[in-house]
């Protein structure tokens, strides 16, 4: 979100998109965009946690990796270098 947040024209449609799924959560239906934002958010960060998927830096990924990540996975037209 982040990432997002800082970009102006791309970060505003996925932050959007964020938004949208936000407002499909039980008690975010009318709420604010940067409330849906963080209830969708909280709910992905939930629902990792209850699934025990392993974060990234189990394999080897750190903060420093992230930016190059991001790049690929934007310019990349699959979800090849999208983790």
């Amino acid at each position: 979100m982040r990432a997002l947040r800082q970009q102006s024209e791309t970060g505003a449609r996925g932050l959007t998109r964020y938004a949208a799924l936000g407002r499909q959560l039980p008690g975010f239906e009318t709420a604010s965009t940067d409330d849906a934002i963080d209830a969708c958010a909280r709910f992905t960060s939930d629902l990792v946690r209850q699934l025990k998927i392993p974060p990234l830096k189990q394999f080897g990924v750190g903060h420093s990796d992230v930016p190059g990540m991001v790049a690929l996975a934007a310019k990349a037209s699959s979800t090849r270098f999208n983790p």
